[in-house]
């Protein structure tokens, strides 16, 4: 009898070990999830809160649920979210909940978990993220015939139904336009930047379609944890042409020149950030450091 109950205890830590193992505490110290997960994992006792409140507070709208429901099981989804991220909290219950009322098959949802520090920042650790340029989370990816028609980035335009209906419909703009379309523009498989000539039409393009040049600051960061460092260097190339008078831009793409070695060009980026800003000691401190590397090198 005493072999049989240590046995089932040995049996239940097993258990209780694998269904742990995409839980993990960060650098943060937060309890995080990380990884591939089912959507019953947000009942463990560190998400149940926040996930059951939002859960049971969604109620989609039953005449665009109806509608989306006729086609909607044609469809693959990729969710990628992290139970460290507030907009994550916020949607990820609701959608598990609109996946329920439209009777979603498991098999067309795939959950994946990513972290929101260091080095494995908005990354998965299997390389779920790599080609797949998640910059915001949530980002919930809607793909036919193993290819993306689009995605919902961060939050909703309408609501979760109604957006997932226009992407259906084809008739559908997520947030952060510039980012994701960078993301159709860059390389999945290797490290290729783009061209000067290519970033000019791109900035010509999209000129009047961001506010704010914190979308492609976080992308670039995102491709630098990841190695793309061409690629991440493109992003910012864009966005000292979007924002062409932001200090803060091109002092940025100057420090991703002076870690690349392109000494020159880094030279250029911080004394523009200089005659923009000349008050800001960092810049002049990054002209100087630059300045000292040449003469080394």
């Amino acid at each position: 009898m005493k072999k049989i109950t240590l046995l089932l205890l040995l049996l239940t830590s097993i258990s209780l070990a694998q269904n742990n193992s995409n839980l993990i505490t960060d650098t943060k110290g937060r309890e995080v999830l990380w990884g591939s997960f089912e959507m019953a994992d947000l009942n463990r006792p560190q998400f149940v809160d926040w996930f059951q409140k939002g859960y049971d507070l969604y109620q989609p709208e039953a005449s665009v649920v109806k509608k989306l429901s006729e086609t909607i099981t044609a469809y693959q989804i990729e969710v990628y979210m992290g139970t460290w991220c507030g907009d994550s909290k916020r949607e990820i219950p609701r959608l598990i909940k609109l996946f329920g009322a439209l009777n979603m098959p498991k098999e067309n949802v795939k959950m994946i978990a990513v972290r929101g520090d260091g080095e494995f920042y908005k990354q998965g650790p299997n390389r779920e993220t790599l080609g797949r340029y998640i910059h915001r989370v949530p980002t919930i990816i809607v793909y036919k015939n193993g290819q993306e028609i689009n995605r919902i980035v961060e939050d909703p335009i309408v609501s979760l139904e109604a957006d997932l209906l226009a992407i259906i419909e084809g008739n559908y703009r997520p947030q952060y336009p510039i980012a994701n379309a960078l993301g159709s523009q860059l390389s999945n498989d290797k490290d290729r930047g783009l061209s000067d000539k290519k970033l000019k039409k791109l900035a010509s393009k999209f000129s009047d379609k961001t506010s704010s040049f914190y979308e492609l600051n976080t992308l670039a960061y995102v491709l630098s944890t990841q190695n793309k460092e061409q690629q991440a260097l493109s992003v910012l190339k864009l966005n000292s042409l979007l924002f062409a008078n932001e200090a803060q831009v091109h002092y940025r793409l100057g420090k991703k020149l002076e870690e690349l070695e392109m000494y020159e060009e880094a030279l250029v980026a911080y004394s523009k950030a200089i005659s923009l800003k000349p008050e800001i000691a960092d810049y002049t401190q990054a002209l100087e450091r630059i300045k000292t590397a040449k003469e080394g090198k």
